[in-house]
């Protein structure tokens, strides 16, 4: 999937205001960032059917920091994609935000992922031609977000996660570690209703993985909606709870020692 494909929306609503609160429930409680129904993702590869997630059922509330770790094949990056509104389920229910995935289209899923998700990946996609601020403004360009607004919004994000006095640089002027806090300052700056990222540890030596955990672990205070994708027991263990998948299907819920109830 291209930065295009990722972050595009519905324009024929280009004002593109930051996302909206999150809905409350009829008693005044916060409904769930990410409720998964009996989620199935079944492929066909010739005659076989492959169930690459099996009947998931997950509940994820606003402000919680989680992490889905499994082996390789396991089906988290399935159930990533699910939640990332990048594949289509093959039965079951998904609401993201109080909002019904599964029956919305096209128009309406790119728009969802512009505007209500943002996307930290291993590979940092990072336009190596154009720096710092205008790589973070990328997701606003898409919405339609006008050029003055999109450069303080960009900056506001870049100063967010430690770069304030690197907005000119261009990726290739930047450590490893400095690419994975712009990708996350893109992330934060259409200010989501979830954060989704996918392995963003795997591309980063040990200091620069320490370092962009300590801004996960900051941005968790903050009362962000996180949610990592893993293989290292080291990295899942920094989150608030642990979600295990094995075989498409998740093991009941972990939460590491130390963590906050």
């Amino acid at each position: 999937m291209s930065l295009f494909d990722l972050f595009s929306g519905d324009r024929r609503t280009p004002d593109a205001a930051p996302a909206r609160p999150l809905p409350a429930d009829p008693v005044g409680e916060r409904i769930p960032v990410i409720e998964l129904v009996d989620v199935a993702k079944t492929y066909r590869m010739g005659t076989q059917e492959v169930h690459a997630v099996r009947n998931v059922s997950l509940r994820i509330d606003a402000g919680e920091f989680v992490a889905i770790i499994g082996p390789s094949g396991s089906g988290k990056s399935t159930l990533m994609n699910v939640i990332g509104c990048l594949d289509v389920l093959s039965s079951g229910e998904y609401r993201l935000a109080g909002e019904d995935v599964g029956v919305m289209d096209e128009v309406e899923l790119a728009h969802v992922r512009n505007r209500r998700i943002g996307f930290v990946f291993q590979q940092f996609h990072l336009l190596p031609s154009l720096s710092a601020w205008r790589n973070v403004e990328l997701p606003l360009v898409y919405a339609g977000v006008g050029r003055e607004q999109r450069r303080r919004r960009a900056v506001e994000a870049l100063t967010r996660v430690g770069l304030g006095d690197r907005i000119d640089h261009k990726p290739g002027e930047l450590s490893g570690g400095q690419q994975q806090r712009v990708a996350v300052a893109r992330a934060l700056v259409g200010d989501p209703a979830l954060l989704l990222a996918d392995e963003p540890t795997g591309n980063l030596d040990s200091t620069a993985t320490e370092d962009a955990l300590l801004l996960f672990d900051e941005l968790h205070r903050q009362g962000r909606t996180i949610v990592l994708i893993t293989h290292e027991t080291e990295v899942a263990e920094r989150a608030q709870r642990v979600v295990r998948v094995r075989d498409g299907v998740v093991q009941p819920d972990e939460r590491p020692v130390g963590a906050p109830v």
